[in-house]
């Protein structure tokens, strides 16, 4: 494994994570509305501050942390935790509406923390890195089997991109549930199940892309486009996260060392 490999990973997942978030932000259809009535300006605050902060990530990361610019992923997190504080108030307080955002949320702050770190223990990363990921697919499961309710969205996008009924909807979205839960929890075996981890990083990449290909198939506008852009390149980490955990732990290392510590 390239020595730069894990950290760099995760910070294009960061900024991912912030760019797409950004872009939703800026078609004005995010959850902030349950918290603040008069809410088109903090759309436009938000999306703006996470697309900057997206494309500070960008630079080289012994430039960007030379420059200190790793920072920038503070503000930007507190604008992703309240934008899931508003979806859980908007969910009517299910749990799940903020379990399933851990990638989300966390990523971003776990570059932060790496950043600041000459080494680490591998095992502690690996075990961050499966908290983040089980939040996400556990999350997601239990919407899939309706825990409390299944998000109408995940009907719409199952008959509308496989061109299945509603009924066949609601058996597959329950069958995905139970799967997502399980890998998520055979995360924490002590027994490496390949399996596991391919699963989770084909599934998380195809949810992602069901988000762009819903909007194309139903001839969405501009901005329901960019809207459901937005929505899967924020997505899109929750492929890639699994797939860092699986080189981390193929890696034979027990001390992961920060390649840029000398930079800054």
């Amino acid at each position: 494994m390239n020595k730069t490999y894990t950290l760099d990973l995760i910070k294009y997942c960061s900024f991912l994570i912030l760019f797409g978030s950004g872009l939703s932000y800026l078609t004005g259809e995010q959850a902030i509305t349950a918290l603040f009535d008069q809410s088109q300006i903090l759309h436009a605050v938000f999306g703006v501050t996470l697309i900057f902060g997206s494309l500070a990530l960008l630079f080289p990361t012994e430039y960007l942390l030379r420059l200190r610019l790793q920072w920038i992923v503070l503000p930007c997190t507190a604008i992703l935790f309240l934008t899931t504080y508003a979806a859980f108030v908007k969910s009517d307080f299910v749990i799940e509406q903020i379990i399933e955002h851990g990638i989300k949320l966390f990523t971003p702050i776990l570059f932060l923390i790496l950043t600041q770190r000459k080494t680490s223990q591998m095992n502690g990363i690996q075990l961050a890195l499966k908290m983040l990921i089980a939040m996400t697919f556990i999350g997601h499961g239990m919407f899939a089997l309706g825990i409390h309710y299944v998000p109408g969205g995940f009907i719409t996008m199952t008959t509308d991109v496989l061109g299945i009924s509603a009924e066949y909807a609601y058996v597959l979205l329950k069958i995905v549930g139970i799967v997502d839960i399980l890998c998520a929890l055979l995360l924490f075996s002590p027994f490496k199940i390949n399996g596991v981890y391919y699963y989770l990083i084909a599934w998380g990449l195809l949810t992602a892309l069901a988000r762009i290909s819903f909007g194309i198939v139903n001839d969405g506008t501009f901005q329901e486009l960019l809207y459901w852009s937005g929505n899967t390149i924020y997505r899109i980490p929750h492929g890639v996260i699994p797939l860092v955990l699986l080189q981390l732990i193929a890696a034979p290392k027990a001390q992961w060392n920060n390649p840029y510590s000398k930079e800054f």
